[in-house]
This record gives structure tokens, sequence and C-alpha cells, in this order.
């Protein structure tokens, strides 16, 4: 696994204390009124974006998966949780029996099922935007200070099915239409307050003069 070198050790150390300072002065703000903006709670959506990378989606067959990797133990706010506890998907209301067939995370060399299978929202809408609700996978409870170096990947597959309200693809699925949201999906704190949106990994620096 790759380790980092003592002088980027000491840049991401200031960076981290710069944003643990920011984090901890808004302390936990709701930067989210949970109307018609994913996650569609109130919530803190920020997090110190260096401490954490989250691999761009990749949709292979019917299943959808992404890596999660950090570089601190302190991702979001200082008052909330430090556990990556629940992923919400934003998706459509017009899919929602949709069925998976298996939802799994491999961390540590092993593939495990989900604690909890994934489950739409309880209400018919979630938000009070028409047409919009959230697949949720909960109870995972995985410390960001565990995926140090030591990355989980979460595999989930469509069933395609015949039927209502069913999507049988992961594009019909998800809500991708806001551009500001890099990825449809988000991760909670156990206690939900903070509700990070995670964005790409930052590009690769430029290779160096000859």
């Amino acid at each position: 696994q790759d380790r980092y070198e003592p002088a980027t050790m000491a840049r991401v150390g200031l960076l981290v204390l710069a944003g643990l300072a920011l984090l901890g002065a808004a302390s936990a703000a709701i930067d989210n009124g949970g109307l018609c903006s994913f996650p569609y709670c109130p919530c803190a959506t920020t997090y110190i974006e260096e401490c954490l990378q989250v691999s761009a989606p990749t949709i292979v067959n019917d299943t959808y998966s992404f890596t999660v990797v950090s570089s601190c133990a302190d991702v979001v706010s200082p008052s909330c949780d430090q556990t990556l506890f629940k992923i919400e998907m934003n998706t459509f209301a017009s899919c929602r029996w949709t069925r998976l067939s298996s939802a799994t995370y491999t961390w540590q060399g092993v593939t495990r099922p989900v604690p909890i299978f994934p489950n739409f929202d309880n209400s018919q809408s979630t938000t009070p935007c028409t047409g919009l609700q959230v697949l949720k996978v909960t109870q995972l409870d995985i410390p960001y200070s565990a995926l140090i170096n030591d990355p989980v990947t979460f595999a989930f597959t469509i069933q395609p099915t015949v039927g209502p309200r069913r999507c049988n693809t992961w594009p019909e699925l998800l809500n991708t239409t806001n551009t500001n949201e890099p990825y449809p999906f988000t991760f909670f704190s156990a206690d939900n307050d903070c509700c990070l949106l995670p964005k790409p990994p930052p590009p690769p620096p430029p290779s160096p003069p000859p």
C-alpha cells in the first residue's frame, strides 16, 4: 500500500489542521436546508477534502461500485461522529420498487454483505420535491480512522425485473441532474449531523520537467 513521504505528510498535516479549525469554528454548521437539495435533510455536507478520497463510481453490467480511503482520523466536523455510518443515494421515486440482488463491501481483503440490505425511505417521496427519494444503506459504522491507507469498496447490483416503478439500470435509478453534486450519494455520520458530499479525487500532479 502507498505511504506518504514526510514532506507530503507535513503538507497534509497543515491542511488538516486548517480544515479542522474551519470545521470546528463552524461546529457542523448546517449548510443543507433539506428542501430540494440532496441529501434532503438539515446537515453539514462539508468535510476536509484532503482527508478522504472517493473513486469515481463505475458501472459494470448491473453493478455500481466505488472505493473510499482516508488519510486522517477526523474527516468531518469535530462535533460529529467520525464514522461512515450510512450511505444515502439520490434516486427517483418512479423507481421505488427497483430490486437489488446484492450489496457488499470489500475491506481488508474480505467481501461481506452490508449489515442491512439497502432500502428506500419509508415515505412515498422522501423530499418536498416531487419524484425524488433516497436509497439507504445503513448500520455500516466504519470509523474513518480505520480507513487510513486501508480502502473499502462498496458494490451494489441491480436485479432486473419486470413491473411498475422498477428501473433496471443505474442511470435510470440515480438522480444525477444536479451538476453541483459530482456523485449521487452522501456519507452520514452516526449522529446524522454530518452528511458529507464526496468530491472526485484531485488530478495527479504534473510530471517534473525533463
